[in-house]
């Protein structure tokens, strides 16, 4: 599974913008390469994290290209 760091108040509302759930994830990156905002990017075990979370505008994009639709936007 990727770790996520901690939420701290200064980045607590941008890491609830969108989360993700490891075990379901297969590492396509069709999320991260079809961001508009480019937003998303894949860690060192390349699973996608949400490296510009001030680019996200929670669009769902991600959420609809995701094969297993894990991505997740409030």
């Amino acid at each position: 599974m990727s770790p996520k760091a901690a939420p701290t108040p200064e980045n607590k509302a941008a890491v609830d913008k969108v989360s993700f759930y490891s075990a379901w994830c297969k590492r396509c990156g069709n999320c991260v390469a079809f961001c508009p905002r480019q937003a998303l990017a894949k860690d060192e075990w390349g699973y996608p994290v949400l490296a510009n979370p001030d680019r996200c505008t929670t669009c769902g994009l991600c959420e609809m290209l995701c094969p297993r639709a894990w991505p997740r936007s409030p």
